[in-house]
Parts: structure tokens; sequence; C-alpha cells
């Protein structure tokens, strides 16, 4: 995915303009990239569509020049004004650049009923009453409008698919966005995420027999020590187990009082697990969910946060680790920290491919009924994805297995909320 929304340094003169206003205005979320909500707030926190982009380089569209578009129906309308890419956020040029839309022209595109209109300035209409005026207009027919977007990498797509991510429940009437165009994916389409879903259905029983009550030396050794380390686990705490497996970690944290919520996305892998960790009931909550889907991790949220997360040798198994991070983030309380241990990229994998991302077969024990695939992803793509959502990493670990000590099969990352 392509970065579309704007992040500031700390030390922006807009970030120090904005720490100097009374919080009665709001101003934190009226800058960077922002939906203004003056009447309504959009249903969703996420949303997935497709936006239709208009050439706005030369001038915005008039009446006549929106007459070939056609429905925008559960569509965004993206202006590509250009203004972001010759004008840097935040400078007098890029405030006094024009990209007010009529209103004639502004209606005939609400006729078209998109869900949002996008563009890569401050707004659709001058600043003051009227560009409160016109952001109320299009909220009266359904739309809502995203300011302050970087289209630069768009060049002369026409159409566009997005990911919009909302933060709904922010108290501004600028409520901060982040926008992604939606590439196509690095991954053979042959090995879907639903096939590997199947191939951990069929493997679940020879997983959990194998792993057993103690998991394998390759966990007791290797792993499990590390992770201990880095998650420092005490009562009190409440623990996300993500990817849970036969749900040996759970129980080995519920036998030191700790409480946890441990998922797999294996309906079968649950079974299992529910009955072999069945002595600790009163400690571990198991549930079945799916780290790609949204919906599927919200409903993980439970009264309390969680203050810590962790996910043992599961990340290079996941097609899609984005939602991941995003969702792991927000269930966390302040100061949390998730630990994942994975497959080191650079010494454990089938292919002569390191910075591409890409997929192939193996398996995780000998014998085991089917293959599995694996989702290759660098150093730099992982770490890449923890800083986007708003995470630091202060611990890392490499760890090697059996006589061989200079060639580390895994990492171990701690990667800390720190959402600025």
């Amino acid at each position: 995915m392509q970065q579309l929304h704007i992040k500031l340094e700390v030390d922006s003169p807009l970030i120090q303009w904005v720490n100097a206003q009374a919080d009665s205005i709001g101003a934190r979320g009226h800058i960077g990239t922002h939906l203004d909500c003056y009447t309504t707030v959009p249903e969703k926190e996420e949303y997935q569509i497709k936006g239709i982009v208009i050439d706005c380089t030369a001038g915005m569209p008039s009446m006549d020049s929106m007459a070939h578009i056609g429905s925008l129906k559960n569509k965004a309308l993206i202006l590509h004004t250009g203004n972001l890419e010759h004008n840097r956020y935040g400078t007098e040029e890029y405030f006094n650049k024009d990209t007010t839309l009529c209103k004639v022209s502004l209606h005939t595109i609400l006729s078209k009923k998109p869900l949002f209109i996008i563009i890569d300035s401050h707004g659709i209409a001058e600043k003051g009453k009227r560009h409160i005026e016109f952001d109320k207009i299009c909220e009266a027919n359904g739309c809502h409008v995203i300011e302050n977007v970087d289209l630069s990498c768009i060049g002369n797509q026409k159409e566009v698919p997005l990911k919009i991510l909302i933060n709904i429940n922010h108290k501004s009437t600028g409520k901060p966005c982040e926008l992604y165009s939606i590439l196509e994916s690095c991954f053979d389409n042959t090995s879907s995420h639903e096939d590997s879903l199947k191939a951990w259905e069929a493997n679940a029983d020879f997983w959990d027999e194998s792993m057993g009550e103690n998991s394998n030396e390759f966990q007791r050794l290797t792993v499990r020590p590390i992770v201990n380390e880095l998650l420092k686990a005490t009562q009190g705490d409440y623990i996300l187990d993500i990817a849970c497996g036969n749900g040996n970690y759970s129980g080995y944290l519920a036998e030191q009082g700790i409480d946890v919520l441990a998922f797999d996305y294996s309906q079968r892998m649950v079974e299992l697990t529910r009955k072999r960790q069945a002595r600790f009931n009163d400690r571990i909550e198991f549930c079945v969910a799916d780290v790609t889907k949204y919906e599927d991790m919200m409903s993980l949220k439970r009264n309390k946060p969680f203050t810590k997360a962790v996910s043992n040798m599961a990340i290079m198994d996941i097609s899609d680790i984005d939602n991941l991070f995003r969702c792991v983030n927000k269930l966390l309380a302040e100061n949390g920290y998730f630990v994942f241990s994975t497959q080191h990229p650079c010494f454990v994998t089938l292919t002569n491919k390191y910075m591409t991302k890409h997929n192939y077969y193996g398996e995780a024990i000998e014998g085991q009924p089917q293959k599995q695939c694996y989702y290759h992803r660098s150093l730099q793509d992982i770490f890449e994805i923890c800083f986007r959502h708003g995470f630091i990493i202060d611990g890392f670990y490499e760890a090697c297995f059996g006589n061989d000590r200079e060639r580390p099969v895994v990492i171990i990352i701690r990667a800390k909320k720190h959402n600025l």
C-alpha cells in the first residue's frame, strides 16, 4: 500500500501553532490529512472503496466537465490539483492556492452520490465561512471532504483503490485520517489467504499433537526465553496472544496468574486449544478471529485494554499484517507493547529473493499433512509497518538454534506503542 496522508514532524511550525491554541477550537484535528465533520460523522472507521480521479491541475472542474462522470455511489471523487506537489504543506503559497469549486459544480458532483471528495489542497472552498458552508452542503448530501492528501504517487491513473481510516471519535470537528492507495499484492495470488486457512485447518490436529503440552525444543530453547525477556509479563497484565496455535504459551502465562485473551483464525485449532488448555478456563479466553479483518480484530476489545500483546512465530504465516499492527495499536493501553517473533528473513527462506515481497510453500514441522504458505518480508518491510502504525522498536534479538551459532533463524522484536 502507498501512503497518501501527511505525517507532520514534531518540530513542524504547524504543530507548534496547534500547541499554542486553545483546546476549545480543536485545532489539532484540522492540520494534516483530515475529514471535516460539522453536522454528521461517517458511519465507519474504515472504508475500502474506489477513487475516481479528476485532473484539476489546470483548474477546478466545471459543471460541463463533470457531465461525463458516471455514478459515484459508494466511491470517492479525487480532485488532483497538484497543490501539495508544488507548494509544501503549511506554507503561505499552499494555503493561498485557489482550489475552490463553484456551487453549481459542487451540486453536480453531489448529484452523483460520492461518499467522499478527496483533495490534495486545503479544501474545496476558500478559508472561513464559505469553507464550512461547502463542507456542510456535502454532509447534507451524505458526503464528506478529506483535505490535505498527498496524491503525488497516482500519476495519470484514472481510478485508484483506496483504504481510508478515520478517527471518528476525535473531539475536533476535523477528524484525522489515514489514506492508502491499495496496490496490487506483491504476493502470488495463486496462494490466497483462504488457501492458507485451509492448510492450517488440515494441519491443526497434527500441529497440536506434535507440540503437545510443552511445545517443541525449538520453541522452548530458542523462541520462548527471549520472548519472555522482552515481554516481561507479570501478574496484573492482560495479554493478547495472537495466532496462539495450540495455546501452550497462553497456558504458560496463565500458570503465572496472568489473564490472557488468545485467538487463532483456524476454527479447528481453537477447538483443540480449548480442550488442551481447559484447566486454565478461569484465566484464558479463547476466540476465533482473522488478523486480516478489521472487524474481527476490533471484536476482541474488552472492558479493559490489553497491557501487552504477543505473537510467537506467526507473522510469516500471515498474508497481510498491516491490519494486525494497526488494530493491536488500538487495542493496547498507552505505553503497552507488542512482542513478536518470526523467522529471520535474511537467513530462512527457500528462494533467492530478499528485498521483494513474495511467498513460497514449506513445512513448519516435518510430515505435516499440508505445506503452508510463507510470506516473506524484508526487515525494512517489517520495521516500516511498526513505525507506520505508531510503534517504536525498543527491543530486538536475533536467535540461533542448534549447533550453528552464526546464522540466526529467528528475530524477536518488541514494538512499544508510541503514538504522537
